[in-house]
C-alpha cells in the first residue's frame, strides 16, 4: 500500500489491479472420489499391535473407565429399546383381547337373542296352528246351523198352520229359528275375530320375508 500511494509513475490500471480484493483460492487435498488416502488425514489404527506402549496406572484405569461406560450405554440403550417395544407389544395383545371379549360378548348376546326368537316363532306357529283348527271347527259349526236354519225355515213355509186353541207343540228334530239365527250371527262374529287374529300372527312372518 505504500508503493502504491508514493508512487506516482504507476498506470491508471495497473493501480487499480493492486487495490482489487482478490478471493482466496484453497485446494482441497482430500480424495472424495476413492476415498481419504492421503497423508494429511490420520490413518488407524496408529499403533501397531506388537507396539508397545508406555501407560501410566492412572491412564489405564481412565481408559478402562471410559470403555465400560461406553459399553454401559450402549446395553442401556438396547434394553430401553427392548423394553420399549416389549410394552408396545404388551399393549396391543391387551387391546386384542379386550376387542376379542367384546366380540364374545356380542356373540352371546346375538346367541340368546335368537334362540328367544326362535322360541317365539315356535310359540306363534303353534297358536297359529290351534286358531286354524278353532276356525275350522267353528266353519263346520256355522255350516251345520246354517243348513238347520234352512230346513227350519222351510219345513215352517210347508207345514199346516196350527189354530190358536190348539197348544204349539214343537219338533224335536230341529232347533227354534230365532236361537238358530243367534247362533249363526254369534258364529259369523265369532269366525271374523279368528280370521283377523290369525292375520295378525301371519303379519310379521310376511314382514320379516319381505325384509
Amino acid at each position: 500500500e505504500d508503493y502504491v500511494c508514493n508512487n506516482t509513475d504507476l498506470p491508471e490500471l495497473e493501480i487499480i489491479s493492486l487495490l482489487e480484493e482478490q478471493l482466496p483460492v484453497y485446494k482441497l487435498r482430500a480424495d472424495t472420489i476413492f476415498g481419504y488416502d492421503q497423508d494429511d488425514w490420520l490413518h488407524t489404527p496408529l499403533l501397531g499391535p506388537d507396539a508397545a506402549v508406555d501407560l501410566t496406572t492412572e491412564q489405564i484405569e481412565e481408559t478402562l473407565k471410559y470403555f465400560c461406560k461406553f459399553v454401559m450405554l450402549r446395553f442401556q440403550n438396547i434394553i430401553t429399546r427392548v423394553c420399549s417395544l416389549s410394552l408396545q407389544k404388551e399393549r396391543d395383545l391387551e387391546l386384542a383381547a379386550r376387542i376379542g371379549q367384546s366380540l364374545l360378548k356380542k356373540n352371546k348376546a346375538l346367541s340368546e337373542r335368537n334362540e328367544l326368537l326362535e322360541e317365539q316363532v315356535e310359540h306363534i306357529r303353534e297358536e297359529v296352528s290351534q286358531l286354524r283348527h278353532d276356525l275350522s271347527m267353528k266353519d263346520e259349526l256355522l255350516q251345520f246351523y246354517t243348513n238347520a236354519a234352512e230346513e227350519s225355515e222351510g219345513e215352517s213355509i210347508t207345514s199346516t198352520p196350527v189354530r190358536p186353541s190348539e197348544p204349539s207343540v214343537s219338533s224335536p228334530n230341529f232347533f227354534p229359528l230365532e236361537s238358530l239365527q243367534k247362533k249363526l250371527k254369534d258364529l259369523e262374529e265369532e269366525n271374523k275375530s279368528l280370521r283377523s287374529e290369525v292375520c295378525l300372527f301371519f303379519l310379521p312372518d310376511s314382514l320379516t320375508h319381505m325384509h
